[in-house]
């Protein structure tokens, strides 16, 4: 819908984003204007798909408050990047959502990052969102905080498979009763120094099991560390078939993530980063300017891609082809895929011999986002 370009004069406009020579303009939900250049939007989203012929007679509505926005559009641009750790849940959250909807990867990457943090807190927000936008690990470790909660309270909010899943931890906890060793398998003489019976350490472990079915995930909560050293010899190997017995049945109950995803393939995690498949081949199709890594490599990125994600690899007309950097491929190959517009490698399994100079050459080439999140896998 087109608004005339006088109605810009009574809107309110970001101070951040109000660039004059920005060809986009986005209205809040509460009646901001974002001025965003159409460079930017399209190296560094998916989502947004104004026409390229836009001008400042055209504002596009926004369902996102500015609040919102105004977290969203700082990473679109190579400029220090908002610390996500010091922001509410709630905004968060809006801030997650609003990156996954119109496909901002920097910003998903980061929000997936931090909201992990809040796993404990709000499992069911974070599972929801999980199963809305296909996150891996979000579905995998919220799930099990639901346990112990009564179904009806969330369900109409989860899918009905939920019901499955809670369904095998349920049995797992009614086979573990129902193999509970039986008093009469058991010596029946008290203990001299704790005047247990060893069948008592059976109906502690029983009553931890009633208490709490998401306890199951972790049998070392319900089975006793160490029994009295008097009683030690007479009730360990007891418990200890017991124990494995239940541990093989929870072995066999898959995680929520492989019971919502009926598609094997999707179950890859695409957000982990494996050397092992290391390749420059996603940077050499239609790009103009060559990088020469120490080792040889050569990768190739677009300028528009280098304007817009990086504050100092493009180089100037005068310089020479391949550019020379002084990082390994192994390096640049990582750094390159956080210029690219798909999803970003999360780094969670990456030690200090990949984050260290990984971190120095996000400096060194005005990537903040890279040295944003190698200082949070660092610390």
């Amino acid at each position: 819908m087109e608004e005339s370009p006088q109605s810009l004069t009574e809107l309110r406009v970001s101070e951040k984003f109000n660039a004059v020579d920005a060809e986009v303009v986005f209205k809040s939900s509460d009646d901001v204007i974002f001025r965003i250049h159409w460079l930017n939007l399209t190296a560094c989203t998916e989502g947004f798909s104004p026409p390229e012929t836009s001008t400042f007679s055209e504002i596009v509505p926004l369902t996102e408050p500015s609040a919102t926005l105004e977290l969203l559009f700082v990473f679109l641009y190579p400029q220090p990047l908002p610390d996500l750790g010091e922001l509410d849940f709630d905004l968060l959250s809006a801030l997650a959502e609003a990156a996954e909807k119109y496909r901002v990867f920097s910003a998903m990457n980061l929000c997936t990052i931090h909201l992990t943090e809040h796993l404990q807190d709000h499992p069911e927000e974070i599972l929801v969102h999980g199963l809305k936008h296909g996150i891996e690990k979000f579905i995998v470790h919220a799930a099990p905080s639901l346990l112990d909660q009564p179904l009806e309270e969330f369900l109409p909010r989860l899918p009905i498979c939920y019901v499955r899943y809670h369904g095998y931890w349920a049995e797992a906890q009614k086979f573990a009763i129902a193999s509970a060793p039986a008093p009469e398998s058991m010596s029946r003489t008290r203990c001299e120094s704790c005047d247990k019976l060893p069948h008592d350490y059976v109906l502690n472990v029983i009553a931890n099991m009633n208490a709490s079915l998401r306890a199951l995930q972790d049998l070392q909560t319900i089975f006793p560390h160490k029994p009295c050293s008097f009683c030690h010899e007479i009730t360990t190997s007891t418990l200890k078939s017991w124990r494995m017995k239940l541990g093989e049945k929870i072995d066999l109950i898959p995680n929520f993530y492989q019971i919502s995803v009926a598609n094997a393939e999707s179950l890859n995690d695409a957000s982990q980063f494996d050397l092992a498949k290391s390749t420059n081949s996603a940077f050499n199709e239609s790009d103009e300017v060559q990088f020469k890594s120490t080792d040889g490599t050569i990768f190739q990125l677009s300028k528009k891609t280098l304007r817009a994600c990086t504050t100092a690899l493009l180089p100037d007309q005068s310089q020479e082809l391949p550019v020379l950097l002084s990082d390994s491929s192994e390096t640049i190959e990582i750094l390159f895929k956080f210029l690219c517009n798909a999803p970003h490698p999360d780094l969670a399994g990456a030690d200090i011999r990949i984050l260290g100079p990984l971190s120095l050459a996000a400096s060194n080439y005005g990537i903040p986002l890279v040295t944003c999140i190698c200082n949070f896998r660092m610390a």
